[in-house]
C-alpha cells in the first residue's frame, strides 16, 4: 500500500519550473505511478500487508506510490528513447513488493527504478477517482489464454481470451480503464488504482466473507468497483486446467455479496446470476 498521507508534507526541496517543465532536486519526496502487466507472473505487486499471506491475497498492481528522487532531474536532459535519462526513484522503505507466485513469503523492499516523467508528480493526498479490484484466479492450474492453442476452433474466445484469463484482464486494463477520459485525462492523469484479489479455490472465496471490511479499508478511491473474473459452477472443486477459475456457486454468491456490501458496484464476466 502507499505510505501515510503525512508523506505529502515532506520538507524536501520543491520542484522548480523552467519554461513550464519541472526540474527536481535530489532527495525530493515524489510520487510515481506503479503498474504491472497482469500477464507477468513474476512482476512486482505492492503488498497490502507486511506479513506473509497464503490465500486469498490482495495485491496492488496500479497506483501512485511514495518514493525519493535519487539524483537531480532536469527535463533538458530527458530523452524518451534513453531510459538512463529518466528520473531515478527509490520506493518508500515502508512498502513491500512481491509477485503473485510467492505465496507464504514476506515481501521485499523495493529497489530503485527509472520512471518516465509523465509518471512522476509531487506528493498529493487527493484520493483517486476509482479503486478497481479484480477477483482473479490464483490456483495451480492456469486458465488458458487466447494463444495457448495452436489451432483455432469454434470454441475460441477470440483475441482476448476468456474473461478469467490474464490476457483478457490485461486488455481490459489497457484498453478500457487506462483509456477512460475520467480516469486518465489531461487534467487528472492516471486517476485510479487497481488491486488483484487472488483466490485458489472455493474455500478462498468463502473466506472473503470474513475479510471484506479489511479489503475495503485498503482502497482509497472515491468510488470502488469489483470485477469477478471467475465462473460460478454447480460442481465441487476439481483439479485440471479445464476446471480452473470455476467456483462452487454458493461460495461464489456469499463471497460476492460480502465484497459488494457497501461498495458502488460489481461486474461479473458472464451475464448469469451467481445464485
Amino acid at each position: 500500500m502507499v505510505a501515510a498521507e503525512a508523506k505529502s508534507r515532506s520538507r524536501s526541496p520543491p520542484a522548480t519550473t523552467t519554461n513550464g517543465e519541472a526540474s527536481w532536486p535530489k532527495d525530493s519526496a515524489v510520487q510515481f505511478f506503479h503498474s504491472v502487466d497482469p500477464t507477468n507472473h513474476f512482476a512486482a505487486y505492492v503488498c497490502t500487508t507486511p506479513m506473509a499471506a497464503l490465500s486469498p491475497r490482495l495485491l496492488q498492481s496500479h497506483g501512485w506510490l511514495y518514493g525519493t528522487l535519487l539524483e537531480d532531474f532536469s527535463p533538458h536532459n530527458f530523452r524518451p528513447d534513453k531510459k538512463e535519462t529518466w528520473p531515478r526513484v527509490l520506493p518508500d522503505k515502508q512498502m513491500r513488493f512481491t509477485n503473485r507466485s510467492s505465496r507464504g513469503k514476506c515481501g521485499t523492499v523495493g529497489t530503485e527504478r527509472r520512471v518516465h516523467p509523465k509518471h512522476l508528480r509531487k506528493p498529493c493526498p487527493k484520493k483517486p477517482q476509482l479503486s478497481v479490484v479484480f477477483v482473479r484466479w490464483g490456483g495451480e492450474d492456469n486458465v488458458s489464454g487466447p494463444h495457448d492453442s495452436e489451432e483455432s476452433n469454434d470454441g475460441d474466445w477470440g483475441t482476448y481470451g476468456c474473461p478469467p484469463c490474464d490476457d483478457y484482464i490485461s486488455a481490459l486494463t489497457r484498453q478500457a480503464i487506462m483509456l477512460h477520459p475520467r480516469l486518465n485525462g489531461e487534467a487528472k492523469p492516471l486517476n485510479f488504482e487497481i488491486f488483484s484479489l487472488f483466490v485458489r479455490d472455493s474455500n478462498d472465496v468463502r473466506a472473503l466473507c470474513g475479510m471484506a471490511h479489511w479489503v475495503a479499508s485498503c482502497l482509497t478511491g472515491k468510488k470502488t468497483c469489483t470485477f469477478w473474473m471467475l465462473w460460478p459452477a454447480e460442481w465441487e472443486d476439481t483439479r485440471g486446467q479445464d476446471y480452473a477459475a470455476y467456483i462452487e456457486r454458493h461460495a461464489f454468491f456469499w463471497g460476492n455479496a460480502s465484497l459488494r456490501s457497501g461498495w458502488d458496484s460489481d461486474r461479473l464476466p458472464t451475464p448469469c446470476r451467481p445464485i
